[in-house]
């Protein structure tokens, strides 16, 4: 007597759609994960660049309007005393560049934007006093202030990775 059911050489009528089936749904579910996965890290990096590309949008904006109040300070200083007026516009126009460059930027950035928004701070009170403010004259305030307004561009510079 035999009681072991001798092996059939035909595989069973519901067989075959059943491991397609579970290939379908496993391809579909492999899809779908490494796509996920791609679409994560191409968000990552856009977000990456466009960051990247904000602070360094912001840095150079804050750069240009000390510059051009350095380079106004500098002519009006040689006139005399400034009007109140003229300081508070002048100073107006880059607080809010000053404002952004506090909010997005690094420890070291942020230090080097202090720093000159101090120096050109100086120079303005000495102007506006018609020299009386402090001994700082017209070229050493040009030359503290370029010299701080390298410091913050090479922070920045630094920050962003430029060579």
């Amino acid at each position: 007597m035999n009681f072991v059911a001798e092996a059939s050489p035909a595989a069973p009528w519901w067989a075959v759609p059943v491991v397609a089936g579970v290939f379908a749904v496993g391809g579909v579910v492999v899809s779908q994960v490494v796509t996920m996965l791609l679409d994560a890290r191409r968000a990552r990096r856009e977000a990456a660049t466009r960051w990247h590309a904000e602070r360094r949008h912001v840095y150079a904006s804050f750069a240009a309007k000390i510059e051009k109040q350095i380079v106004e300070i500098t002519l009006k200083w040689e006139g005399g005393a400034l009007p109140m007026s003229f300081l508070s516009d002048l100073l107006e126009e880059a607080k809010a560049a000053h404002i952004e460059v506090e909010l997005i930027g690094t420890k070291p950035v942020r230090d080097a934007a202090d720093a000159l928004w101090d120096g050109l701070a100086r120079g303005g009170d000495q102007a506006m006093s018609g020299g009386k403010a402090n001994d700082l004259t017209v070229d050493d305030f040009l030359r503290d202030t370029r010299s701080l307004l390298r410091a913050f561009v090479g922070a920045g510079r630094e920050e962003l990775g430029v060579q």
